[in-house]
């Protein structure tokens, strides 16, 4: 997943999923819908049972646990509602306290800000080469 691909993402259960797994740590599934019930989201970690899935992207209380699971793990994390002219923005910067280059993200509501730039704080410093097919070594 790219910079640009974290900041263009809305809100919504694809995002929540990520955060799950990149920033809580647990373990997701879906469980597909049928007749009896919608589809769901669940995740698990390591001292919890199976349990939904919380909806990071959209409520407040669910993306301030993203803001302790950094905290937990030195990094800092700052919000700020700013004003975007009509509407309010929330401004969300992360920032590891060893002295690492921070992320920042600007979105409609908070706990899209708080996600984008939790997300964008997992993605490694230095760009990752892409993965090249190994040669063919068969004998001839």
């Amino acid at each position: 997943m790219t910079r640009e691909e974290i900041e263009q993402m809305p809100a919504g259960r694809e995002m929540d999923g990520l955060i799950a797994h990149m920033v809580i740590g647990a373990q997701t599934q879906v469980i597909e819908s049928d007749w009896r019930y919608d589809s769901q989201h669940m995740e698990r970690r390591p001292d919890r049972p199976w349990e939904h899935m919380p909806y990071y992207s959209t409520e407040i209380g669910a993306a301030w646990d993203v803001v302790e699971r950094l905290d937990k793990t030195a990094q800092l994390c700052d919000v700020t509602r700013i004003n975007g002219g009509a509407t309010y923005l929330h401004h969300c910067e992360v920032w590891n306290t060893s002295g690492e280059p921070y992320h920042r993200a600007t979105a409609d509501t908070a706990p899209l800000a708080i996600c984008r730039a939790a997300l964008l704080a997992t993605l490694p410093t230095t760009p990752v080469p892409p993965i090249t097919p190994a040669p063919d070594v068969t004998r001839r």
